[in-house]
């Protein structure tokens, strides 16, 4: 015999619990495939070597800008050393952090030739 009594309180408590987490668990598989970006800073310069020399942040090249001051750069992603980059006007595009000593370092993540050799 079926009962045409309403649900009781913990009854409908628990299924209403089961359904918060239901959507709950949704909306976080939902966003699973959100990354956050970081904002990546951009300066533009021309890329030069440090030879054999290295620094204690292991920055291997320095990017000089259009004022004379200079960045440290390093990147594990892209070859700074590639012949693209020599002699040319280029736009990098990182992280940046700061040594010990308080100079900026820049982790590249993408770079963009803006002038080419002529």
């Amino acid at each position: 015999m079926i009962s045409s009594r309403p649900f009781s309180r913990s009854t409908f408590s628990l299924i209403f619990a089961v359904l918060l987490l239901f959507s709950g668990c949704q909306s976080q598989n939902k966003d699973a495939g959100h990354i956050d970006e970081m904002p990546l800073d951009r300066r533009v310069g021309i890329i030069k070597s440090l030879g054999s020399i290295r620094t204690e942040s292991a920055g291997t090249h320095l990017l000089q800008l259009d004022d004379g001051s200079t960045i440290l750069l390093k990147s594990l992603a892209i070859n700074l050393d590639d012949e693209r980059y020599s002699s040319v006007t280029v736009e990098v595009r990182g992280v940046i952090t700061y040594t010990k000593d308080e100079k900026p370092i820049m982790e590249i993540l993408n770079i963009d030739v803006l002038d080419q050799p002529e």
